[in-house]
């Protein structure tokens, strides 16, 4: 296992990329496992997409629901710091059946988010704003009868973004000492991965009933197109004060993925696990040959990548079939980018 020394440099922490251990992974691994069932059970939006919907999860004996009040800003008004009190859409993830009341609560309360109040049944409030960019020229295209300009949603990969997951007793939600392990949302993260995932059904079903509304005769997106969409999210500032003041969960993290690395590294693989990661490496180098992110000088530039891929790639068919996993770590060490 390698040591902390190595593992805790800023340069490396920056460069690890999403595993099957990860948060927004473990919970789409489970709902596909457990066959959830989501629907849309209110949809009460206008011409501009004010208004309310109400999305529906059955997972096993539990029943939530993701409660959305949609308005339209002002793009001078739209804003992704803390001290906004206005968003396109505000949300809350709340579990059980909804009542009349209830609603009333989530109508006087969710909207104002910091300012609000939620019931002992709510898991996540969340809000976000449309991308005047990338979600205007989505309906624009819809309305015409085609399909978005792809190039153009790399650059951001989203139509939507969020600027909060709130959870954890906070304004009243739902502490996590309440959620059992056998409680669906077990685990860390759980309730704020389901709220980020409906939020961008949402704004994908936004985009389309927008265009729709202007043309009955719109087009919808291209299921290709919608699975490659994601959320946006706000700069996420909160979370260097919290890793700071919470070392003991960066060690858990970082325990979990160096323990599963250990492991696969001392891993004699077979001829079908060698097959199949230059697949997947081949998959990273058209990644990473359309992904047309900024980065700024923060991340490794998409050039650099895609030639440490196949430098990668190389060494990976050379293994020798008595090797493991090791042997291929052992040729790259400082060969390639530390990402």
């Amino acid at each position: 296992m390698r040591t902390a020394d190595i593992v805790l440099q800023p340069r490396r922490m920056g460069a690890v990329w999403p595993t099957r251990l990860s948060f927004a992974r473990q919970l789409v691994a489970r709902l596909q496992r457990e066959q959830w069932q989501i629907g849309v059970g209110q949809w009460e939006l206008d011409a501009e997409g004010c208004g309310e919907a109400i999305y529906r999860v059955e997972a096993g004996s539990h029943t939530f629901h993701f409660v959305i009040f949609s308005t339209v800003l002002d793009p001078a008004e739209r804003t992704d710091r803390v001290i906004a009190e206005r968003w396109d859409a505000a949300a809350a993830l709340c579990e059980g059946e909804l009542t009349a009341e209830r609603l009333a609560h989530f109508r006087a309360n969710v909207p104002k988010q910091e300012y609000g109040r939620a019931d002992f049944q709510t898991l996540s409030w969340t809000r976000g704003n449309r991308s005047s960019r990338f979600f205007d020229h989505v309906v624009d295209c819809l309305a015409d009868g085609r399909q978005p300009d792809v190039d153009l949603l790399a650059q951001g990969g989203y139509i939507f973004r969020s600027t909060a997951y709130y959870a954890n007793a906070k304004f009243g939600l739902m502490p996590y000492e309440m959620i059992t392990p056998d409680h669906p949302l077990a685990g860390s993260y759980m309730a704020q991965m389901l709220a980020a995932y409906l939020f961008r059904e949402f704004a994908a079903d936004l985009a389309e009933h927008v265009a729709q509304c202007r043309n009955p005769q719109a087009a919808r997106l291209h299921p290709a197109i919608r699975r490659y969409l994601g959320i946006g999210n706000a700069t996420g500032l909160g979370l260097v004060p919290f890793a700071l003041n919470n070392p003991q969960l960066t060690h858990a993290w970082c325990w979990v993925r160096e323990t599963a690395v250990s492991h696969a590294k001392t891993t004699l693989p077979t001829a079908t696990e060698r097959e199949y990661l230059l697949q997947m490496l081949d998959h990273c180098q058209r990644y990473f040959g359309e992904d047309q992110t900024e980065t700024k000088g923060l991340f490794t530039d998409q050039a650099t990548l895609q030639r440490d891929l196949v430098w990668l790639r190389e060494r990976v068919a050379q293994l020798p079939p008595d090797a493991p996993w090791q042997w291929v770590c052992d040729e790259m060490a400082g060969q390639v980018d530390v990402e």
